[in-house]
């Protein structure tokens, strides 16, 4: 090392570091490195570490614990029937899960819009109202369509209203309920026109007056509904195995027919009646009565004067010879048409 002179002045000694000897600490204790003493933990990553865990822990408990899980339905302003197809479709829907994870049993989960279309596949309502409340309550409000006729079609029993709307299929204790059912879902052909036949009066037929309000009638029928079977053949976009809540499946004519002659045939008649039957044609409805015998109807005239003139033939023709007929046709303007069973069907 040499001292710098500049001047007057003596600068400080300079160290060339190039012939300093500084130990290379890859060599140091036996040529291995020193070792390094362990980074802390940060608070930081302490807390959120914690956070996270209580997020993952209140998103359990929010969704999958069975604190949040719905386990008290109740349905307001059903039948009894109407009520358990509800909770029969509100358990599947109960029972389902959204992304393969989420249960819709919890009462965050449960999606109102696809039990609302759930139930509506299976029901036709007035008006559907579901609510939740937490921790496990759904509340269903139900407002029905009156059950006025049964249908049955490929094996089904539907309720219809008095439009003929299908509203829903009918529960087992309902179906149990029907009294009197056919061997079979055939009837009888529509007849051509070889009967006996008479003349319909000149004037017009005296209508007949409905029972007073209390009064019994001399018949009831067995089945507290009027039972219909459908022998409609169905359209190629819509068989009739498939009718569906919302379908209109008896036309609201035939419907309405159907409601009064249920109604006023047996007093007309002194016949139970068993059931009607419907056809492609809308325009003629049969009646079977009690003892086998048809009466067919038409949609085309008033009630009214094919229950008069029913009157008229039982009265004038046929008399206590009813137990023998086939059939009573009334759906003619002019004529009135009868056949009793095992005729030659001669005019």
């Amino acid at each position: 090392m040499r001292r710098v002179r500049h001047g007057n002045y003596s600068l400080k000694p300079v160290r060339h570091h190039v012939h300093a000897r500084r130990p290379n600490p890859l060599f140091q204790f036996g040529g291995r490195r020193q070792p390094r003493d362990p980074l802390p933990i940060k608070p930081k990553t302490v807390v959120a570490a914690a956070v996270l865990l209580v997020a993952a822990a209140a998103v359990w408990y929010l969704i999958w614990s069975p604190a949040f899980r719905i386990k008290n339905i109740e349905v307001r302003g059903a039948s009894a029937a109407a009520e358990q197809a509800i909770r029969e479709v509100l358990d599947r829907r109960l029972a389902a899960f959204s992304f393969l994870v989420l249960p819709q049993s919890n009462v965050f989960v449960f999606s109102k819009a696809a039990a609302i279309s759930d139930i509506e596949k299976n029901l036709f309502l007035e008006r559907l109202v579901l609510t939740t409340k937490i921790p496990d309550q759904l509340t269903v409000e139900v407002a029905e369509r009156s059950l006025r006729a049964v249908l049955l079609t490929s094996n089904r029993f539907l309720a219809l209203d008095e439009s003929g709307i299908v509203l829903r299929e009918l529960s087992s204790r309902e179906i149990e309920a029907l009294g009197d059912l056919p061997p079979n879902v055939g009837s009888a052909s529509v007849p051509e026109l070889g009967a006996e036949s008479m003349d319909t009066r000149p004037a017009e037929p005296a209508i007949e007056k409905k029972p007073a309000a209390g009064v019994v009638p001399t018949q009831k029928n067995v089945n507290k509904f009027p039972l219909i079977i459908d022998q409609t053949t169905g359209d190629q976009t819509q068989p009739a195995h498939e009718r569906r809540p919302g379908e209109n499946a008896v036309s609201s004519a035939a419907m309405t027919l159907i409601l009064q002659a249920n109604a006023r045939l047996p007093d007309l008649s002194g016949t139970r009646v068993r059931w009607f039957s419907v056809r492609d044609s809308a325009e003629t409805v049969e009646a079977t009565m009690e003892g086998d015998w048809l009466i067919y109807l038409t949609t085309l005239l008033p009630f009214d004067v094919q229950g008069s003139r029913l009157s008229l033939v039982l009265k004038e023709k046929i008399g206590a010879k009813k137990n023998g007929l086939e059939y009573v046709d009334l759906r003619y303007n002019e004529r009135i048409f009868f056949r009793y069973k095992g005729a030659a069907g001669t005019n």
